[in-house]
């Protein structure tokens, strides 16, 4: 069916293409603000629509930069939110407040100021204002947002879907022109098997062709003990898991990374995808337990933010939800290489 309409999305990706270059080009001639401080911005996106790991890699930055004693607050639109004002989180704020991902990033860094607002750079003057000893900005998904300069532009693309081999909207999955990726000072390639050989490192070193100055980096997810929904301290190894019928439900971009990962551990798992940044009802909720009624409920960590405000029904309806947490790892033994890349773009 796409070949048939190849031509057509193709001339559509071009028209996207031209819209994207004009609204850069707006801010770049100062006809659109474009806002510049005098604090490091490290500003973390992608190429694609979704999917290659943001979060996880923005609280593995985040908890670096705060076990170096160096003070740091985040940025985030909050994509999924059904609030449109500037939000500095705290204990209260919910998902349907400030959107998943910023929820999770909270449970994570606790003591790191997290803001959600559509225009960065109001985002970005409440944090310098409220504490102005903030020593670096985090910038979550925000490298089409060109209303704030970033110093340090970080381009995150997939080991599976690499932006060099996709196409922009409709025709592929990208949301920029692929040429966008010299602007990053920064290449993760994320998402790639634990196994990674040097060979497969070269060869996708010389498909990206970095600029000069531009580094390329390879990182991969580490998985670790299922946790309970609503109690932490409660884990459960794969042996445990096993014994019952699994059944993962979510509500991410892709799937098929953690797809990969349960079906090696849990070959008889079954899976049940929602759209990305679904928010779960009660008609969803009851859906699970009639489709999965006796067996366990996994879910990412994301997800589970949207989960923990139907605690009740969940326990009423019976549901056994764990929660899998990931881990960011930089392979090829290069994380303090990058470290050293960042603390000099940041001191």
């Amino acid at each position: 069916m796409k070949k048939c309409f190849a031509p057509l999305l193709l001339l559509l990706s071009y028209i996207y293409i031209g819209v994207s270059w004009c609204y850069q080009k707006l801010h770049d001639w100062h006809i659109l603000p474009q806002a510049s401080f005098d604090k490091p911005i490290i500003n973390i996106g992608n190429l694609a629509m979704g999917g290659t790991g943001k979060t996880p890699h923005v609280i593995w930055l985040a908890q670096w930069l705060a076990q170096s004693n160096i003070a740091t607050a985040i940025v985030s639109r909050g994509h999924g939110r059904k609030t449109k004002s500037v939000i500095w989180l705290d204990q209260k704020s919910t998902a349907t407040q400030v959107g998943d991902e910023p929820i999770l990033l909270q449970q994570y860094l606790p003591n790191t100021p997290i803001i959600v607002a559509r225009k960065r750079a109001v985002g970005i003057r409440l944090a310098l204002a409220k504490r102005p000893q903030t020593k670096v900005i985090l910038l979550d998904d925000a490298l089409q947002h060109w209303g704030v300069v970033a110093s340090l532009p970080v381009l995150l693309t997939t080991f599976d879907r690499p932006f060099f081999s996709d196409h922009v909207v409709p025709f592929g999955y990208l949301r920029a022109k692929k040429s966008d990726y010299k602007r990053a000072k920064i290449i993760l390639i994320t998402k790639c098997p634990a196994t990674i050989s040097l060979a497969q490192k070269q060869a996708y070193i010389t498909a990206i062709k970095p600029t000069v100055g531009q580094q390329v980096f390879f990182s991969y997810y580490q998985y670790q003990l299922p946790y309970a929904l609503f109690d932490q301290q409660k884990k459960a190894n794969w042996q445990q898991l096993r014994a019952a019928s699994l059944l993962v439900v979510t509500a991410i971009a892709t799937t098929d990374y953690l797809q990969q990962h349960v079906q090696e551990q849990h070959p008889k798992a079954t899976f049940l995808p929602f759209g990305d940044h679904h928010f779960f009802g009660a008609s969803d909720l009851r859906r699970i337990q009639q489709q999965h009624p006796n067996g366990t409920v996994l879910v990412t960590e994301k997800d589970a933010t949207k989960l923990r405000p139907h605690q009740e029904l969940i326990q009423q309806l019976g549901l056994i939800i764990y929660c899998l947490p990931i881990q960011v790892q930089i392979a090829f033994e290069e994380e303090e290489i990058l470290k050293k890349i960042l603390l000099k773009a940041i001191l």
